[in-house]
Parts: C-alpha cells; sequence; structure tokens
C-alpha cells in the first residue's frame, strides 16, 4: 500500500491517453473538434514598433477557424482556414501521422514547407509543437505551439522565419472551441450494451 506521508510531493493524476498505431498520445485527441480564434498580436505591430497607417492598428485581426479530426486510416486531419484583414481566405489541410509516441510527421496539402523536415510533437499534457526545419540548412522556417489553457480554449503562436532565420511574422491566436448542433450531437443511448475495457 502507497503510504503518501512520505512522498508529501508526489500526486497520482489519472490522464485520458489515446493509443494509435502502437504509440501513445496525450494532447491530440484533446483538440479534435472545430475551433476558432482571432490574432490578438497583429504581426506587423511586432516587426515594427508602429505600422505606417494608423487605420492598421484598428483593423481586423487575421481570424482562423479548424477542424482536427481522426482519420480511420490511423491519421488526424486538420483543415484549416485564415482569413486576413484584406479578406484573403487561406485554405490548408495538414495530416498528422503517428511516428513515435507523441510524435507525429506532418504533411501540408499546399506544399508549404516541401523542403522541411515537419513535425509535432507533444510536449507536455498542455504543450504541442511543430517546428518545419530546412533540410539543406538546419533553421528552423516554422515554430507553431499550442497552448491548452482548458477543454473550451487554447493559445496558438505562430512563428515563420526566413531561410536567413530572421523572425518575418509572428502571429498568437486565441482559439475557442466551437459547439453547435453537429459538434454536441451525443449518440444515442441503446439499451443492453455493456461497458468495455481496453
Amino acid at each position: 500500500m502507497y503510504d503518501s506521508s512520505q512522498f508529501p510531493n508526489r500526486v497520482f493524476k489519472s490522464m485520458f491517453v489515446s493509443v494509435v498505431s502502437g504509440f501513445i498520445f496525450e494532447v491530440m485527441h484533446r483538440l479534435e473538434g472545430r475551433w476558432s480564434g482571432e490574432s490578438v498580436v497583429p504581426s506587423d505591430v511586432l516587426v515594427s514598433s508602429f505600422p505606417s497607417d494608423p487605420q492598421e492598428l484598428i483593423s481586423p485581426s487575421p481570424v482562423t477557424s479548424c477542424e482536427l479530426r481522426f482519420d480511420p486510416r490511423g491519421y488526424w486531419i486538420e483543415a484549416r482556414n485564415s482569413v486576413d484583414r484584406t479578406g484573403l481566405v487561406t485554405v490548408r489541410t495538414i495530416r498528422y501521422k503517428p511516428i513515435g509516441n507523441g510524435k507525429l510527421r506532418v504533411e501540408m496539402s499546399d506544399g508549404m514547407y516541401a523542403e522541411c523536415k515537419v513535425e509535432t510533437v507533444e510536449v507536455s499534457p498542455y504543450l504541442l509543437m511543430t517546428t518545419a526545419v530546412d533540410m539543406r540548412t538546419g533553421k528552423p522556417l516554422l515554430v507553431e505551439t499550442v497552448t491548452i489553457t482548458d477543454n473550451v480554449s487554447h493559445v496558438r503562436t505562430i512563428q515563420d522565419f526566413s531561410a536567413m532565420g530572421t523572425i518575418m511574422d509572428v502571429f498568437v491566436i486565441n482559439e475557442r472551441r466551437v459547439v453547435d448542433a453537429t459538434t454536441s450531437e451525443l449518440e444515442p443511448y441503446e439499451e443492453g450494451l455493456k461497458p468495455q475495457s481496453i
């Protein structure tokens, strides 16, 4: 029997994990669903102290929406849309394929970062990090983190770098889970079903 008085600084917590292709994941399944957010730090404000046009400070920030779902073939697919302040819509589909415990290979539909090794790593139960490293230079071109604050919100930071290693853009996006009729549906209860154990 475990005596907690001997180890007062030790705490046990139950955590739900998913196992995909034999690999354990703590974060990816928690991000499944639809998310929407608005950039809270426009990149032009960070790169230069003040934009040349004061209207840029009050113009709408980029808006994003994404949906992460698990594909029955054994990987996650994310459909990500962003609308910038000019109204330009960018659509990207991202595939996350398990390659280790908490580690995924990333493939982007638009071929962006094709010359890079792109991976996502679950750094902790609350932090996901994606990096795109140029295979020729070894320098990062993208560093993206998702920090989970609770079950309905997280913060996504995106840092884009030039081939020389200079920071080009930074976005900080507060994203919230979208709950609507399709995402909040419950499976009908079937009488006679017994709980299953793994």
